[in-house]
């Protein structure tokens, strides 16, 4: 029998993490699979057509980030109706979108194989890239297979497993229970807060845990790295109502994954993987952070850079999506508690840490603008002419002994204090 070949690329674009020593400097690898050939015969619909091959990967490219001006606003006329705020969607050009919509069909219905006509290569790629990061909820979606005619691609397929209808109904029974625990009369921010809390208290960072690129690992395993931790926030916050999307890129360490969201049309910066404490050999440090919590591009492009181009086959897409300035602190944990400065002023610290002291209020946390301000203020805070004994024993406090532990986190201008007491 007479045969074609034609050729299928595995596509992956995930960050595996390969290992890590203390937030927040996580290393994660990124993993590319090739693809096989696919053997098609006369009876397929495919016979009409004489398919060429062609063989080569797609690979991940890191460029420096590409932002919007701040009131740019990434709205269409009729969304899809996969997540609530989809955001890579709305950057799809219109045929673009209808191949977006058709796979979102597809995957409401669990079909595996998916018929998809008109589309260059290059913007299949730029359409996986959108549905996949809208799209936590569809979790066997972070790889896929293509078959292509004409240097086109007809046809997707993704890889299921025999069981995932039951675990996708799991997982929404898992996400609307979470969100249902939600204090009545929040706001997006305490939703936003809460769940950013959840994720770090209920999921461990352990290297190459299974499905670790996907929502399974964090809700159902409790186990995962970056991409987990964060489509699984993208997750719940999305059946909060919360607009929020996933965004990868890299760190000093490597590859690395987040989330963006929007409160009130302002844009924001999240990274609860960054929240979660890691152990180092020397610290008990072992408490949840806000480092990352709602920041602008001025903290967190500091150490993260988002990536905005993609290496296919045979081409580089540059500036494949692009993301709105975030320029506002409203939401900024540290400006929040009122422990944000623009620079350092013994005086105000001093009595700031008094009176916490006199509150019994043992966790006492600082944000400086600038790294500059934070050094003069750790410096003088905690070494050789440091005053934080002084303060404690000027406390008046009926203790038998008292002790503190702190941290602080250059990439975020942070410090953090934790005093103990008998």
């Amino acid at each position: 029998m007479k045969k074609y070949k034609i050729f299928a690329y595995l596509c992956t674009l995930t960050c595996f993490v390969a290992g890590c020593s203390s937030n927040p400097y996580y290393t994660d690898n990124t993993n590319i699979s090739y693809g096989d050939i696919l053997e098609v015969d006369e009876s397929t619909e495919f016979i009409d057509f004489e398919p060429t091959t062609q063989n080569g990967s797609e690979t991940v490219s890191k460029k420096e980030t590409s932002t919007q001006e701040e009131n740019t606003e990434y709205k269409t006329e009729k969304e899809p109706t996969g997540s609530s705020w989809s955001f890579y969607y709305e950057q799809l050009n219109d045929n673009e979108k209808e191949v977006y919509k058709n796979i979102l069909d597809g995957c409401e219905n669990f079909e595996n194989t998916i018929k998809i006509k008109d589309i260059s290569m290059d913007s299949l790629y730029r359409v996986w890239h959108a549905f996949n990061y809208d799209n936590p909820q569809f979790f066997w979606t972070s790889q896929f297979q293509y078959v292509t005619m004409f240097d086109k691609p007809i046809e997707i397929e993704f890889e299921i497993e025999d069981n995932f209808k039951d675990t996708f109904n799991k997982l929404n029974s898992m996400g609307d229970e979470i969100v249902s625990s939600i204090p009545e009369n929040s706001t997006d921010y305490e939703k936003v807060k809460f769940l950013y809390e959840y994720i770090i208290n209920t999921v461990d960072y352990v290297d190459n845990a299974p499905n670790d690129q996907d929502i399974r690992s964090a809700l159902i395993n409790k186990q995962s790295v970056c991409a987990g931790y964060s489509r699984a926030f993208q997750f719940l916050c999305q059946k909060a109502g919360i607009k929020c999307t996933y965004v990868s890129g890299t760190t000093d360490a490597g590859a690395h994954g987040w989330n963006l969201i929007c409160l009130l049309d302002k844009y924001y910066w999240v990274d609860v993987t960054w929240g979660d404490p890691v152990y180092e050999d020397d610290t008990s440090w072992n408490k949840l952070n806000y480092d990352f919590l709602c920041v602008d591009d001025e903290i967190f492009l500091k150490s993260h850079n988002v990536d905005t181009g993609l290496v296919t086959t045979d081409s580089y897409i540059p500036d494949l999506f692009t993301y709105p300035n975030c320029t506002d602190k409203s939401y900024d944990y540290y400006y929040l508690e009122n422990c944000y400065f623009d620079t350092y002023n013994r005086n105000v610290i001093y009595n700031i840490i008094s009176e916490k002291i006199l509150n019994d209020k043992k966790d006492i946390n600082f944000r400086f603008k600038t790294l500059d301000e934070m050094l003069r203020a750790y410096n003088d805070i905690f070494t050789e002419d440091s005053f934080i004994f002084e303060v404690m024993e000027n406390a008046n406090k009926d203790w038998d002994t008292y002790s503190y532990i702190y941290t602080h986190n250059e990439k975020a201008n942070t410090i953090n204090i934790e005093i103990t007491s008998k």
